[in-house]
């Protein structure tokens, strides 16, 4: 209203004869609060490129209400690469995780994109936090490569230390008390 977000209630006034004769109106400016929400939800980064996002899911079904880059765009026949409408599977999904395959402008490659919904009933909105799915493993995966790594060097570490140590024992041999022992325990 007037280019601003509000909150309002509208109630008729009735004269005797049940007839309107005017409207009792309050509404509250929400547009600050709403921005600082929008802001917010902005600010929420998940791995290195996801995001969170919400769309309305039951007045104007698939519009963006919070996007990075949608922002009041009707995102409900926007395919993915395998030609799946995105908002409108989120929307029938309604709650839980889906996927889909995305290649954002200036990528070289399509990537599979993981999405978890939660609905928002009392607004009719859907939530959703998407990421690519090989940034949930990018961690993992360098950890496994430290591990790797740490246990090659350990590895090599013992090899080096045997090899080391017969070296040593072949070049030296017991002193004459151990190797006296040495026989006559044989015996």
């Amino acid at each position: 209203m007037f280019g601003k977000d509000y909150m309002t209630r509208y109630l008729p006034i009735k004269d005797e004869a049940d007839k309107v004769i005017g409207i009792a109106f309050v509404g509250l400016d929400l547009t600050e609060s709403i921005k600082a929400l929008k802001d917010k939800v902005k600010s929420v980064k998940v791995g290195d490129t996801g995001y969170v996002f919400v769309l309305d899911a039951s007045v104007v079904p698939g519009m963006a209400v919070i996007h990075p880059a949608a922002e009041g765009q009707n995102l409900m026949d926007v395919k993915d690469r395998q030609g799946v409408p995105v908002a409108r599977t989120l929307i029938e999904k309604g709650n839980g995780v889906a996927s889909y395959w995305w290649q954002n402008a200036g990528e070289k490659d399509v990537r599979e994109k993981l999405v978890m919904v939660q609905p928002f009933e009392k607004w009719g909105w859907l939530v959703a936090t998407s990421a690519y799915a090989d940034e949930f493993v990018q961690e993992v995966r360098a950890l496994q490569i430290q591990i790797a790594v740490a246990a090659i060097v350990v590895t090599l570490v013992l090899v080096g230390t045997m090899v080391i140590a017969t070296r040593y024992w072949n070049a030296h041999p017991l002193p004459r008390p151990c190797r006296d022992a040495v026989s006559a325990w044989q015996t």
